[in-house]
């Protein structure tokens, strides 16, 4: 998360949790603000700490104007010393501004970038979020094998995780996704899970966000009045943000259902108060559309043209829709205003064109194995034609025996592809769940609920593996539980699992957001703590010993009497002038072996050989 910045010491007073800031985001901007007349205070580091957590906070908010500020001065901040982290989350941000500007490529560029960083420093949550909003964005034009393909990486990452708030945030795009590709079912199905959690988390702009993606779907799914109560709700939960890109969004959604319907007095009226508003182009475009449609239905066909061309031009501002359902629709409309100023060959021509286009967006889909067949489509499309061309009808006559003998072989295929497109989601389901087993499984040691010595041992070995230029000061300690054989043999095994397992709990509420701990043998424990230095690593493993040894260990055997346990710890470190990796590990288990020897409970460092009682 953005604000989980790891800093050399200690974190400055301004840096929030990610949950806090998703519960309360004005707060939280407010007390941000707060700290920026004390800025020049602080080192280049802290600095750009504190614009990356203001950017993203505006990234939550909406405040799109205020971003692009913000990630100027956190550009000019950046030097050679400048984290790897904060280098990722300027590519994530620069990229949510390029999607909201509608600049897919460019956006695409930003999120890849995101991505491969936080792959290489481990943060998980950054790269859960990059990897979501690639898939979305893969999404707006089109490529949903692609974008399916992404999301499925990032649900299995945030759900081996547990972080409830990511997986939410990924119900929300999976929603999306099969909005866009007519599963309306399924795309329900998510938004709801995701609303159900926002609401349990307390997340209030993604609550909204959820809102409007439900109203979306029964917009498109032909449920006008559940999409109008919904819309009206969103305008409801974000008056509080008092942010008018927010509102456009809700008169947005309002002013094209009342289109879809045909109330085209209020449509009209929505609209315009739409377009007074901030929004992106592509959106204010699809307003320029409902707009001329109604227009046709009122036979207004001059202004209906204005509209559409409107629409023309902000769509061609934006190569990547060129060819998808945003911009094919402009000859569907432009059709309509034809035909209504009776020129019908035109309208044939355009509504052809259109018919074809759609059509291959329909095949595309269908090659990429995401959408069922509609068996109706062409029935309804030609029904359209028909409607509009009553000039061509001997033209339709002349190719009605060729369209009679294309039926059964086009019925074929849509019942072809709905069987293969129900074989490859049933095996997309198994796989899934299959895959969120076995990712759990292959990391996680059964006793204690921790990491098992495999992947504690691969995580160690990636900060390791680190180019020299980009490596920090790590540390690792080894743990090993005093006389634990005789507490075995005086109190039986069962006790003795119950010590692992308490040991566990109390380690790991004593560690930091990316601290890594594991059980790498039977009561040995190994804890990987990265940006750590040695000072910092032994207050961390004293307060995990202090808290073993106020414990109160009772074996129910023993009429409930308190037994005390303790650890003994090695540490080993890394730091800018001890680069030397190899025999980390083995210096730490030598530090293990002198701490025991020294008596037991108690913390021995490797190098100077320093005892901390």
């Amino acid at each position: 998360m953005f604000s989980n910045i790891a800093m050399a010491q200690m974190e400055p007073d301004f840096i929030l949790s990610q949950d806090e800031i998703n519960r309360s985001p004005l707060i939280s901007y407010r007390a941000t603000l707060a700290y920026e007349k004390n800025l020049p205070t602080y080192s280049n580091t802290v600095q750009l700490m504190w614009w990356l957590q203001k950017a993203d906070i505006e990234r939550l908010l909406y405040y799109d104007d205020l971003i692009p500020v913000s990630l100027d001065y956190a550009n000019g901040l950046v030097d050679e010393y400048a984290p790897l982290s904060s280098v990722a989350k300027i590519d994530y941000l620069n990229a949510t501004v390029a999607l909201r500007q509608g600049n897919y490529q460019l956006a695409l560029g930003f999120f890849q970038a995101a991505i491969e960083k936080a792959q290489r420093i481990g943060d998980n949550a950054l790269f859960i979020r990059a990897k979501g909003d690639y898939s979305y964005t893969l999404s707006q034009t089109d490529a949903y094998s692609n974008s399916i393909t992404h999301l499925k990486e990032a649900y299995l990452i945030a759900f081996a995780n547990n972080d409830l708030g990511l997986i939410a945030e990924l119900y929300e795009i999976y929603g999306s996704i099969y909005s866009y590709i007519e599963d309306n079912e399924k795309a329900e199905e998510y938004y709801l899970k995701a609303l159900e959690r926002y609401e349990k988390l307390g997340y209030q702009v993604q609550r909204a966000d959820a809102l409007y993606g439900l109203a979306t779907i029964y917009r498109d799914w032909g449920k006008p009045q559940r999409a109008i109560d919904k819309y009206n709700l969103y305008l409801e939960q974000v008056q509080v943000f008092e942010n008018p890109r927010q509102d456009f969004f809700g008169y947005y959604g309002l002013g094209t259902t009342h289109q879809i319907v045909g109330d085209c007095t209020a449509a009209l009226k929505v609209i315009q108060q739409a377009l007074n508003y901030p929004g992106a182009g592509d959106f204010k475009a699809e307003l320029y559309k409902s707009r001329a449609l109604c227009l046709v239905k009122q036979g207004n066909y001059q202004q209906a043209k204005d509209a559409h061309k409107n629409a023309t031009v902000l769509i061609e501002k934006y190569p990547e829709l060129i060819g998808t359902t945003w911009h094919i629709s402009l000859f569907y409309i432009e059709a309509q205003i034809a035909n209504g100023e009776g020129n019908h060959e035109r309208a044939y021509t355009l509504m052809h064109r259109y018919h074809q286009q759609h059509k291959q967006l329909i095949e595309k889909r269908n090659s990429e194995k995401l959408s069922q067949q509609r068996m109706s489509l062409e029935a309804s499309l030609r029904q359209q034609e028909k409607s509009l061309m009553p000039s061509v009808e001997e033209i339709n006559a002349l190719n009605a025996a060729r369209q009679q003998d294309n039926k059964s072989l086009r019925y074929s295929v849509y019942v072809l592809a709905t069987i293969l497109f129900a074989i490859l989601l049933i095996a997309f389901v198994m796989q899934l769940r299959a895959n969120r087993k076995m990712r759990k499984l292959s990391i996680t040691d059964e006793l204690s609920g921790l990491f098992n010595r495999r992947y504690t041992f691969e995580y160690l070995r990636s900060l390791l593996d680190e180019p020299e230029n980009e490596k920090h000061n790590f540390a690792i300690a080894m743990f090993d539980i005093d006389n634990f054989k005789q507490l075995n043999d005086a109190f039986g095994h069962p006790f003795g699992d119950y010590v692992i397992r308490q040991i566990a709990k109390i380690a790991q509420s004593q560690l930091r957001k990316g601290d890594v701990f594991g059980r790498i043998g039977g009561e040995e424990f190994m804890c990987v703590l990265p940006r750590t230095d040695k000072k910092q690593a032994l207050f961390i493993t004293e307060r995990i010993l202090e808290k073993i040894r106020t414990q109160k260990f009772v074996a129910k055997n023993k009429e409930h009497m308190p037994i005390k346990v303790t650890m003994s710890a090695g540490i080993a470190s890394i730091n800018a002038t001890n680069r030397q990796n190899n025999g980390l590990y083995l210096q730490a288990d030598q530090a293990l072996y002198e701490a025991k020897k020294a008596g037991k409970d108690c913390i021995v460092c490797a190098q100077d050989k320093t005892d901390e009682t």
